[in-house]
């Protein structure tokens, strides 16, 4: 979940911001992972692609479980937008009541709604905000809670929980305080405290919290004190995501190196095999006084000619067809091609071919005329 106000109305890309408390706006990453993961069951319903998903409902609320007896409305969908994270953006006032009312577990298994009595937790009944059940009570007597571990609880309970005393169900290891009794045609008897004591029962209930302060450092060198155990999880993200990405550039090197090697060693001994038959042209050409460099320069010309009719023609013919694999979502990710990938590409197949072109001609002419044509393989 992330603050609305994180985003305005340029960073959407289908819909429009949220008016309401229960309108909300999906990055279009989380959209399409349910797409890619449950295509079937999401077309089933008439979803095909992201845009079918805009202005439908959202429920916080599993079908395979039993309902609570005080729900939050379900969100509606308005607006979609495309930051690369998969977030859903709302108002920053109903976080703790969505992290409380959410459900948890495989949908297929039993569910524990966040909220209920749970064996870490001592309380004999389930606890809500009380801005959530103001429509389905009546307050008979006492008060409304305003402070921390205040409660209010059904007029049955009160032979066993005196008005403004304490019980024994706690919350952060702090007892509960009744400060009023309610009735409900519903037939509610569940326990109606402020959000922040909601807010003190998740951070009891969870292991493992993740904060976003203002002051990064600070908030670090403060839980370092009280001896907690914080982990900065940018900074293990990315060095994850960093570490996975050499692993898979340097295995990506390996085998683009292994597979180069070996077909140089096959240009080097093709270019070889058909400059002996040109050996005793080679050779004649020595006797009758051409210089070296001008031998060089006539087979480093036809290098160049077979490589611009041959090989850059070849480059460019794969360059267009790797642009064509990039439309398709399953290799988009997996090539990537610029002006300069190509250019160095150009580049590096003209050095090789001079390169492997002319060592079987340096080879040959740097012996005398006279050893050159003597050779036993030159007909």
């Amino acid at each position: 979940m992330v603050n609305i106000n994180i985003i305005n109305k340029g960073n959407l890309i289908l819909g429009r911001m949220p008016k309401k408390e229960n309108e909300i706006v999906l990055d279009k990453m989380a959209l399409e992972k349910i797409l890619n993961t449950d295509f079937n069951r999401a077309k089933s319903v008439g979803i095909k692609t992201v845009e079918d998903f805009l202005n439908r409902e959202i429920s916080l609320y599993s079908l395979y479980v039993q309902q609570p007896s005080i729900k939050m409305d379900d969100f509606k969908l308005v607006g979609i937008c495309d930051n690369g994270t998969p977030s859903v953006y709302m108002d920053e006032d109903i976080f703790i009541n969505v992290l409380a009312s959410s459900t948890k577990g495989d949908p297929y298994s039993s569910y524990i709604v966040l909220g209920s009595a749970e064996k870490n937790n001592s309380l004999s009944h389930q606890i809500y905000d009380i801005e959530l059940a103001k429509d389905k009570i009546e307050l008979t007597e006492g008060r409304m809670p305003k402070n921390d571990y205040e409660i209010i609880v059904n007029e049955t309970n009160e032979y066993e929980m005196d008005l403004y005393e304490t019980i024994k169900d706690k919350i952060n290891d702090k007892e509960l305080k009744v400060v009023g009794y309610y009735t409900s045609k519903e037939e509610i008897n569940d326990f109606f405290t402020t959000s922040n004591t909601i807010k003190y029962k998740l951070l009891q209930e969870n292991n493992n919290i993740t904060i976003y302060p203002k002051d990064k450092q600070k908030t670090i060198d403060y839980f370092n004190k009280q001896g907690k155990y914080i982990e900065d999880t940018y900074e293990r993200d990315r060095k994850i995501y960093v570490d996975s990405i050499k692993n898979s550039i340097t295995s990506s090197i390996i085998l683009a190196s292994v597979i180069l090697a070996v077909s140089l060693i096959e240009i080097f001994l093709m270019m070889r095999s058909s400059f002996l038959s040109r050996v005793k042209e080679v050779g004649i050409l020595r006797a009758i006084g051409l210089k070296k460099k001008d031998i060089y320069k006539m087979f480093l010309g036809e290098i160049i000619a077979l490589t611009i009719v041959t090989a850059i023609p070849g480059l460019l013919i794969m360059t267009n067809i790797l642009k064509g694999l990039q439309l398709i979502p399953y290799y988009q990710d997996q090539f990537m091609l610029n002006f300069n990938v190509i250019l160095i590409s150009i580049i590096i197949i003209v050095v090789f071919n001079i390169i492997v072109g002319l060592l079987p001609v340096f080879n040959v002419i740097r012996k005398t005329p006279a050893q050159i044509l003597s050779r036993n393989d030159v007909d």
